[in-house]
């Protein structure tokens, strides 16, 4: 699990603190003053035409782009107790990051001896929350710019996963996560995709999919769209669909669909 650090509280004093007077210095004291600071003073100037020459070149490493690295470093994690080299799940979040409903997703696997790593896109210097949840609505240009990044995170992450030698690599995503994981266009064991609408599938059709969603959703409905899962599962011969009833999003504690996943993954012969 990733470790949450408080943040540093600095304390300041409660008074007013008086200006002293500064001592009156005699003349020779005063000259002797002026020259030992002189050196100092030539010293700063040096510095300071360093810096300008040099474009701040000491401080370049925070004006570097940011990676999927950052990410998964800022990644949270769930992992099951007293298994041995574990499947991974890599949990995808939607525009709003890290939420109640991912995290439940996390524990749920877990419980299940599921490793799973959160990515956090959020941890990326260059990244920002480009949706509007009040209006359930993404600029099409932020979904570009999201989808190029989430798909840089994917990639990167199916390389680490790699390294783990684990006996599987699953990709799970919700909301803007669930178009990243379905848009994806192989290199995994499985896929889970929820909250997106499935009008666009990459994911090939002979690996195993599990697609979740509601009958309707308001992010779909927003866009114009309809819930085209159940239809892309038919289409596929590999994919399966759980469809909860209702208007709705986010599926984190619906455990019909907790079940749905789980038999999903376990049909995969782990």
């Amino acid at each position: 699990m990733k470790l949450e650090v408080g943040a540093k509280m600095r304390q300041g004093g409660t008074g007013h603190s008086r200006a002293r007077a500064r001592p009156r210095l005699s003349v020779a004291a005063a000259r002797m003053d002026r020259s030992r600071s002189t050196p100092f003073l030539g010293l700063a100037m040096v510095a300071l035409t360093l810096i300008a020459l040099t474009g701040c070149a000491g401080f370049a490493s925070t004006d570097k782009p940011s990676t999927a690295a950052d990410a998964w470093a800022g990644a949270e994690r769930w992992v099951p107790k007293d298994v041995m080299n574990p499947p991974v799940v890599i949990l995808l979040h939607g525009c709003t990051g890290i939420t109640p409903g991912l995290r439940n997703w996390g524990r749920v696997l877990r419980n299940a001896g599921y490793l799973v790593i959160a990515p956090d896109s959020f941890a990326r210097r260059d990244r920002a929350q480009w949706c509007d949840p009040r209006t359930n609505t993404t600029p099409p240009d932020s979904q570009r710019k999201a989808q190029a990044l989430r798909a840089d995170e994917v990639a990167y992450a199916l390389g680490r996963v790699r390294e783990m030698s684990a006996p599987q690599a699953i990709l799970m995503g919700h909301s803007e996560g669930g178009v990243a994981t379905g848009l994806t266009v192989g290199g995994w064991d499985a896929y889970v995709v929820s909250g997106y609408s499935c009008r666009v599938l990459r994911i090939p059709t002979d690996s195993p999919t599990m697609l979740i969603s509601y009958e309707t959703d308001p992010w779909v409905v927003t866009a114009g769209g309809t819930n085209r899962c159940p239809a892309a599962a038919a289409e596929r011969s590999r994919t399966k669909a759980y469809t909860a009833a209702g208007h709705g999003h986010d599926l984190g504690f619906d455990t019909n669909a907790h079940r749905a996943v789980l038999d999903f993954l376990k049909d995969l012969g782990r």
